[in-house]
């Protein structure tokens, strides 16, 4: 991507995925056959084929996925199992933590394209989950806003890890209030308040307002929870969690939620990681 993106329309981002999937499934075949030699065998093949697992959730660069895997099923003759982004990002995640609750639970879904607080439900096959949002950014996303922060800031597209790594330069906590609405809340003027701090502020400063300023729409968003759910489970998935820095903020202001366990935290790979857990479900799904 060039310098100053700050990403992809989706005809482009289609494109780049039908050029980049042969190189990259070369790649994964090298890997598993250094690792597990010539004697194993695909035994299954699993895609995200949507954004949600909801009606109508469609989006075009999900069809060089669906494309690739339908024809790596169909030469093999394995079965295809098609599940959503979303249940991808969930389902690592709960790997990442090490604990797969037996019932409903709550699941942040944080990255560039979505902001959402769910209640997740198993499907009555077990594998499938469905998710509803109980509370969502109206605007823009937490990786929006770090991307766009960031890209302000001449950092490269995606700019997560280098504006944590600015913002871990500054001592300084904001005090910010994010903008809350009985169906969600409103954070882009985040990214007007960080504009502005440029010109008084030095950039690990406004990185570090970047950084508070998700975090405090994550408290928001936990506010929505109901007092009847207070012990259930919340588990952070999406790329914006692979950030130590806001891991180690939930820690420090719900020290009760962090140290019984009923915030569920993957390791930063796995945060950021779908494609596990879409490997994973297949792999459930598989042995039904």
């Amino acid at each position: 991507m060039a310098s100053g993106e700050k990403g992809l329309r989706q005809s482009d981002a289609l494109f780049s995925h039908v050029k980049a999937l042969p190189e990259v499934i070369g790649e994964v075949s090298a890997a598993v056959s250094e690792r597990l030699g010539g004697g194993y065998k695909i035994a299954a093949v699993g895609v995200s084929d949507s954004p949600r697992n909801v009606p109508g959730s469609y989006m075009p660069c999900f069809l060089a996925g669906v494309s690739a895997a339908s024809s790596t099923a169909g030469l093999f003759r394995v079965p295809l199992y098609r599940f959503s982004h979303q249940e991808g990002h969930i389902e690592a995640a709960l790997f990442g933590a090490g604990h797969c609750p037996s019932g409903s639970f709550y699941s942040f879904h944080l990255s560039g394209g979505t902001c959402e607080l769910l209640r997740v439900e198993s499907e009555s096959a077990g594998v499938r989950r469905t998710a509803s949002i109980v509370s969502k950014t109206l605007d823009i996303t937490c990786g929006q806003l770090i991307d766009r922060c960031g890209v302000a800031l001449g950092l490269l597209f995606p700019c997560g890890a280098g504006l944590e790594k600015l913002a871990m330069e500054s001592v300084r906590e904001f005090k910010i209030k994010p903008a809350v609405f009985p169906d969600g809340i409103n954070i882009s003027g985040f990214e007007n308040k960080f504009l502005a701090m440029l010109n008084t502020s030095t950039p690990s400063d406004a990185a570090k307002f970047v950084f508070d300023a998700v975090f405090e729409c994550i408290r928001a968003m936990l506010g929505a929870i109901p007092p009847s759910d207070s012990n259930t489970y919340v588990v952070f998935a999406g790329g914006v969690m692979s950030s130590s820095l806001i891991k180690a903020r939930l820690i420090r202001e719900f020290p009760s939620a962090a140290s019984s366990g009923r915030f569920l935290f993957a390791p930063p790979a796995l945060s950021s990681d779908n494609a596990a857990g879409i490997a994973l479900l297949a792999r459930k799904a598989d042995m039904k």
